[in-house]
């Protein structure tokens, strides 16, 4: 990947390192992060972005995000926080909020794609309403488990007696 990187010119290539972060017990760690990033060093790449990959619903937290770029040698703008979402589908939105696209149109002096205003609008459309059914076909899975732990504490404590 270094000489790919040295053959295309820096204008041409990015380097996206994506770590996990792990919670526990509510402390998002940011260590393994910071030793990937040491190792990938090692190496003579140094990552334009670090995405952040948090293994719960919350985002990643600020005070996270702040350690990560002080440890890792990066702006608070190039660490990206991706956490659970109800569908695969809203990880761009996600990645989009942050602000994913500028940076990279900034980073490889990419011009933006002018889109026409009604294709935006439907997009949009169709955006909240993906948002709206997949938030409702979320909670079937957590409603579903829960009606299954309650059947079978029900059959354990009937079969006891």
């Amino acid at each position: 990947m270094r000489q790919f990187q040295f053959r295309v010119g820096p204008e041409n290539f990015a380097l996206i390192h994506v770590s996990l972060v792990p919670d526990m017990h509510g402390e998002q760690k940011t260590k393994p992060t910071q030793a990937t990033v040491r190792d990938l060093r090692g190496l003579g790449l140094m990552p334009d972005l670090i995405a952040c990959r948090v293994l719960i619903p919350q985002p990643l937290g600020p005070e996270t995000k702040a350690k990560i770029s002080m440890f890792c040698h990066v702006s608070q703008g190039q660490v990206i926080g991706i956490h659970d979402v109800s569908s695969v589908y809203h990880v761009p939105l996600l990645l989009r909020e942050q602000g994913i696209v500028q940076y990279l149109q900034k980073r490889l002096s990419l011009t933006p794609v002018e889109k026409p205003t009604i294709m935006v609008e439907r997009g949009e459309d169709i955006q909240r309403r993906w948002k709206d059914m997949t938030d409702v076909i979320g909670c079937v899975p957590s409603i579903a488990r829960r009606l299954n732990f309650l059947r079978s504490a029900t059959e354990k404590i009937a079969t006891s007696m």
